[in-house]
């Protein structure tokens, strides 16, 4: 049997797998994925159907890892230098069902009653508090006028056709309220009933990963890397599928013999160090904050590939949000029994860089005088063993130790104009996320007009303005390069630099 493994071909000349998550909403499935590789890789003015802008073939084909008959996995075929791209869809809308007005008003509710911890959710209430102190006070002037000069007894005849209108703007909030931000305040904060449709939500996630992870029917494997793009709070769900995934599937399957004679320190050196990069990230001025990031991320491929060497199966080399709400999850992630930060502290939501935990295993190996890794009895460390010499372990939390994080969001505008949705997740989930604004793609007029109506850009990411303008062009060349990460991942093959050296990043 002839299998092009990564034993024989490494991991970076394997077909890549990128899993795109959708946001709220009555979704349909593939709606979000062709959109997306429309957008990016579909066809330009006067190309040909199934044809990308670079001249490769996309194909639609059978999804064999999805547990939704309706679902089918595009790829684009292998040209240019890199391997072929399978896109699949995360669907999870047809799991997670409706929630209710009710919900949603009690949601909001106590999110306006609340003091907002987060600089946009500060934002964001103080605008809506705003807003509805102005409209009560509106309507209020509207019915004290009307009833001094006689306004109701001359509009009369016209108390049908709003009633009338009155029914039909009740039902579309219903369904507004009801089927799509019932999702976030659902899962956000969800009622004892809500958990059972959450769980199933994960479980998909999880089974598709877990499918994709499989080798094939002649034991080779079927990809040698994953990315995981999220847009709304599907970047939310692709979040909680990952740090339940991570932890599957962070333990190595096998360690081959021969190299158990190399000594730890030098068999996975990058995780021997990886609390001194850690530290250097952490560490230095917010000028250079880009230049530590890029540098992180080139530490974070390079232990990737080190702990696929001994033996560890996890292929998600990328998380991509886009427009994320995880921008204010020190707001939505509160409750009266645990707030945020501590639950960051504990281990239960992943930040990046990972903040570790102090390990019993080596605190032992210290008193006795065992070698350990720079630091790992004073400060929280991210790897450990379970047995001597044996292979350094990521902890569960230590998602992001080898997983980049990406961040595109378009900035809010003080009326909540833009995004007030998504924003940046550098100040909440840590100095290793990646950070990219960018602004809506369509001319300059046209963009001028969506980001001055409230959240209206939060859909926006997806599309490409139809006019083939020049400025059109160029904004969708921009849109591409903000995706970049995506773009290096699929479009090249990116090859870690070895041996891994031990001294700054930052001068590369």
């Amino acid at each position: 049997m002839h299998c092009h493994g990564r034993a024989m071909t490494g991991d970076d000349e394997l077909p890549v797998a990128v899993v795109v998550v959708h946001g709220i909403g009555q979704q349909l499935p593939m709606d979000t994925l062709r959109s997306l590789v429309d957008t990016l890789w579909g066809p330009g003015p006067g190309a040909r159907a199934g044809q990308s802008n670079d001249g490769q073939e996309i194909f639609n084909k059978v999804d064999r890892h999805s547990s939704f008959l309706d679902l089918r996995r595009l790829s684009l075929a292998t040209g240019y230098g890199h391997p072929r791209v399978d896109f699949f869809e995360l669907y999870w809308a047809a799991a997670f069902g409706s929630g209710t007005v009710g919900q949603v008003l009690a949601w909001a509710a106590r999110l306006l009653g609340s003091r907002p911890r987060g600089a946009q959710m500060k934002q964001i209430v103080w605008t809506t508090r705003l807003a509805v102190l102005v409209f009560v006070a509106a309507a209020a002037s509207i019915f004290v006028v009307g009833s001094a000069w006689g306004w109701w007894a001359k509009l009369a005849f016209l108390l049908p056709f709003l009633g009338a209108i009155g029914l039909v703007a009740r039902q579309a909030a219903r369904t507004v309220l009801a089927d799509v931000l019932s999702d976030a305040s659902r899962w956000f904060a969800p009622s004892p009933k809500d958990i059972a449709g959450r769980d199933k939500v994960r479980q998909l996630g999880l089974g598709l990963l877990q499918s994709l992870h499989k080798p094939d029917e002649d034991g080779c494997a079927r990809y040698g890397r994953i990315v995981v793009v999220g847009h709304s709070l599907g970047s939310v769900v692709a979040y909680d599928v990952l740090r339940i995934a991570f932890d599957r599937l962070r333990a190595p399957s096998s360690l081959p013999g021969e190299t158990l004679v190399v000594p730890l320190s030098k068999r996975q050196c990058v995780a021997w160090n990886y609390e001194s990069e850690r530290v250097r990230l952490n560490s230095g001025s917010a000028a250079d904050m880009n230049k530590r990031v890029r540098a992180f991320q080139y530490v974070q491929r390079q232990l990737h590939g080190e702990q696929r060497d001994v033996g560890v199966p996890w292929l998600v080399t990328d998380l991509i949000t886009v427009g994320s709400p995880l921008t204010h999850a020190a707001d939505l992630w509160r409750s009266k029994a645990a707030e945020f930060p501590r639950r960051v502290t504990e281990g239960e939501f992943p930040v990046c860089p990972p903040i570790g935990e102090f390990q019993h295993s080596e605190r032992q190996r210290a008193r006795q005088n065992q070698a350990i890794p720079t630091g790992a009895d004073s400060v929280p460390i991210c790897f450990y063993r379970k047995v001597n010499e044996g292979p350094l372990i990521a902890h569960e939390a230590s998602l992001f130790a080898s997983t980049r994080w990406t961040n595109l969001y378009i900035p809010m505008r003080w009326w909540l104009g833009g995004d007030p949705v998504g924003g940046p997740l550098l100040p909440i989930f840590g100095p290793g996320v990646k950070d990219v604004p960018v602004r809506v793609s369509a001319p300059q007029k046209r963009r001028r007009a969506i980001m001055a109506v409230p959240v209206r850009a939060h859909t926006w990411y997806w599309r490409r303005h139809p006019d083939t303008s020049q400025d059109d062009i160029k904004d969708r060349e921009g849109l591409r390069d903000a995706v970049r990460q995506l773009e290096i991942v699929i479009n090249l093959r990116e090859k870690r630099a070895t041996p891994y050296r031990f001294r700054s990043l930052l001068s590369d």
